[in-house]
């Protein structure tokens, strides 16, 4: 019978938790050549039309149509009107990349908020199991890379949950 003792245990939990590390930092070097690699997708445009007549003065919903929430627009805006991208090709292009990477950090801010979403719920582990798991995903890989009004949303939703189960806590225990 094999006895295991808690150096082994302990030695097998730091290898569990460095294959996951290096499945995330793999994962994450991936999105970051997506950032300025992938295609640019049609919504993109949108969104950086949007925020660039925003830039210009222009307000959402009465000087032009969008259906989406002004608050990427709101967001968007200063980096267009400092990068000016109407003045060139090469200003344009700098323009959408600055505002993928702003879009590629949002996202490690989201990984990190449902890390802290599922430590808070259960452990640590299932907080890194739950960044593995989304980084798993296409839909995360591919989105967490455009500009899209959802790359805010997302993490607000995220916090509004943390918060809650925080409030929740703190309630009960008085």
């Amino acid at each position: 019978m094999l006895i295991r003792s808690p150096g082994f245990i302990r030695w097998h939990a730091w290898l569990f938790y460095a294959a996951i590390f290096a499945a995330i930092l793999a994962t994450q070097l991936w999105r970051t050549k997506l950032t300025t690699d992938r295609w640019f997708c049609v919504d993109e445009f949108e969104h950086l039309h949007a925020a660039w007549c925003t830039a210009q003065g222009m307000v959402p919903y009465r000087d032009f149509f969008e259906h989406h929430s002004p608050l990427l627009y709101v967001v968007l805006a200063p980096i267009l009107r400092l990068m000016r991208p109407e003045t060139g090709y090469d200003a344009a292009i700098h323009a959408i990349l600055v505002c993928r990477w702003l879009m590629w950090a949002i996202g490690g801010f989201m990984l990190f908020l449902i890390f802290r979403l599922g430590r808070d719920m259960h452990s640590r582990a299932v907080g890194i199991i739950a960044v593995l798991f989304t980084l798993s995903t296409m839909m995360f890989i591919d989105r967490s890379t455009e500009i899209r009004p959802d790359m805010l949303s997302v993490p607000a939703m995220l916090a509004a949950l943390i918060l809650t189960m925080r409030a929740l806590r703190r309630n009960a225990s008085h």
